[in-house]
């Protein structure tokens, strides 16, 4: 009878030793399926994301190309035209910049706090205030560049950094 009930015992603990891989099996088959939603869709969500950027930027680069540095004495456009450009940035980003990344966001309004500066010498922007706007302009056009590259360095297996060495 001992015997029967350590055969019965022994049974008993392989199978529920077994139970218990067959949890912890599943379990982590859970898990990974959770990270790979997951993953699948933050993917998703950054082929959108490109998507709209690669609609969007070429009116924006538009924009900005309208934004030129002159030689002295006027450093920049007269102010009504600088103040339509700066109106048809604001109304461009309204739409766009959704799409954003951080770095371009803060690139932007820094352009944006740039060209709101009335000029400095009545119907004239001082040297200063050029350089400002046209450095501004400079970093939120290589940061859109930047957030466009982000796709083509993903699709190339390297990182962005990589990509964009050459530069």
């Amino acid at each position: 009878m001992a015997d029967n009930m350590t055969s019965a015992y022994i049974a008993a603990g392989v199978s529920l030793f077994i139970a218990c891989l067959g949890l912890v099996g599943t379990w982590l088959q859970l898990q990974n399926a959770r990270k790979r939603q997951a993953s699948d869709i933050a993917h998703a969500f950054s082929e959108k994301i490109y998507e709209q950027r690669v609609k969007a930027y070429p009116e924006g680069y538009a924009i900005l190309s309208k934004i030129r540095k002159l030689g002295p004495p006027h450093h920049l456009a007269h102010p009504d035209h600088m103040r339509d450009i700066k109106d048809k940035l604001n109304s461009w980003a309204a739409t766009t910049s959704l799409f954003f990344s951080r770095d371009t966001a803060e690139c932007y309004w820094e352009l944006r706090k740039a060209l709101a500066k009335n000029p400095a010498h009545g119907s004239e922007y001082s040297e200063q205030q050029a350089d400002k706007v046209f450095l501004a302009k400079n970093r939120l056009r290589k940061q859109m560049r930047i957030d466009i590259g982000n796709l083509y360095a993903s699709d190339a297996n390297e990182s962005a950094d990589e990509h964009w060495a050459y530069l």
